[in-house]
């Protein structure tokens, strides 16, 4: 009697919690097809695109696409590559008119404009609007010397000499290498 007690207790937990997970099941479903039917939409987020892969491989690639990296087999194509057509910028020239400013006082071939430019610029030492950190010019190399070590024996801050070392990088033969180090001028210090 006692055991037919039990099996009754037992069948009455098993009903009720039938119908306690009864409204579970039918959510249960719907989160299941809501779910399929996610998968289901992700399928059609880019509709047709393998026709769009099939006609970018009829075309080929584009002069970007063919350079996204580097091949050192082929670096002259690399450098002569510009992408400006690819994204409409049209080519233009332009002049660089103040490097050949520069050029022109590197070759001492001044025109009496430029002299003219040049001495509207001056500053004297004495102007309280010298500016020991511009741009100075020497005519000659001891006068360029005496200013460095006055400018840096006014410094207060440590000093270190580093003596320099000329080199030649990039992929030239040894020949070329030592032609160009012993183009340069000997440094005495």
């Amino acid at each position: 009697m006692k055991h037919l007690k039990n099996v009754l207790d037992c069948c009455k937990t098993i009903r009720k919690k039938a119908k306690q997970y009864e409204g579970k099941v039918i959510d249960l479903e719907k989160a299941i097809e809501e779910a399929e039917n996610d998968c289901n939409e992700n399928d059609q987020i880019a509709p047709a695109t393998q026709q769009v892969e099939m006609e970018d491989a009829e075309i080929g690639p584009t002069e970007s696409e063919q350079y996204v990296h580097f091949n050192p087999d082929r670096p002259t194509e690399h450098r002569l590559y510009d992408m400006s057509r690819e994204v409409g910028i049209e080519a233009r020239t332009v002049e660089l008119t103040n490097h050949a400013k520069q050029n022109k006082l590197r070759q001492n071939q001044l025109t009496e404009n430029d002299f003219a430019v040049l001495s509207t610029r001056t500053v004297s030492i004495s102007d309280p609007t010298y500016r020991t950190n511009a741009t100075h010019l020497f005519v000659e190399n001891a006068l360029v010397d005496n200013f460095n070590l006055q400018y840096i024996s006014k410094l207060g801050s440590q000093k270190v000499k580093v003596k320099a070392v000329d080199t030649v990088c990039g992929d030239l033969p040894a020949s070329v290498k030592t032609k160009l180090l012993s183009s340069l001028p000997e440094k005495t210090v």
